[in-house]
């Protein structure tokens, strides 16, 4: 089997298996910080897992068999045709056409992924630049027209300039959790897993189970620090 096409099936088979063990033995039961690192590990491990070849016998042990093991073989002279046995030109043009079909798929799809991520990062750049932003301790604010819903990303919390002030305050201590874990960071990485094993269902999976913990994290934060449940859920 290729090598190549073999990483990618063992890789998705680490992931269902990671995935499966979250679905059933983690989620819901652990901590949302043991949640995400879970989430993260795993990630990680599926992509490392099929690079690892484990020695198949115990150390200083060799295969070298005992005179007993010998046993004396008859080989015997078979002639074969060599041009019976080689792929013809034609067998090899459409290999090499359906190979390269296949990795040009790959890098193009990899390719749009990876540009719509970099133009998301790069929009809430420039959006930060054209924004009103005030500076806080261990974070800012940046309010403008062109913002219709609340976010953080980076240090930075996107707010529209008409949020009334009881709500303000309910949102910018939500946004401040996700600034307070790094949920941006945990985003950026999985956001370039994507991009290279896009092919990888479990990959996806993940990466909407991350964002959903991360939210029930924020969501915890604000209410462990004591906010009104009826306005914040009025909220969300």
């Amino acid at each position: 089997m290729n090598p190549i096409l073999r990483y990618a099936l063992e890789m998705v088979a680490c992931s269902g298996v990671f995935a499966l063990l979250y679905r059933t033995l983690i989620a819901d039961r652990y901590s949302f910080r043991t949640c995400r690192r879970y989430l993260l590990a795993t990630v990680t491990l599926a992509l490392l897992i099929p690079l690892i070849e484990l020695p198949l016998l115990p150390p200083g042990k060799s295969h070298q068999a005992t005179p007993e093991q010998v046993q004396r073989l008859e080989f015997k002279t078979i002639t074969v045709d060599y041009d019976d046995v080689q792929p013809t030109e034609r067998d090899i043009t459409r290999r090499n056409g359906r190979n390269a079909l296949i990795a040009c798929t790959y890098v193009a799809l990899a390719a749009i992924i990876g540009l719509l991520t970099r133009q998301g990062v790069i929009d809430l750049r420039d959006l930060k630049f054209r924004s009103k932003v005030t500076h806080h301790e261990g974070y800012d604010i940046a309010t403008s027209e062109q913002i219709k819903a609340p976010y953080s990303f980076m240090g930075t919390i996107y707010l529209a300039p008409d949020t009334p002030d009881e709500e303000r305050e309910v949102i910018i201590a939500h946004e401040r959790s996700h600034i307070a874990h790094r949920h941006s960071l945990e985003k950026l990485y999985m956001g370039a897993v994507r991009t290279i094993v896009w092919f990888n269902p479990f990959i996806w999976l993940a990466d909407r189970w991350l964002a959903e913990v991360q939210e029930f994290e924020a969501d915890r934060d604000v209410l462990d620090a004591g906010y009104d449940m009826t306005l914040y859920r009025s909220l969300i």
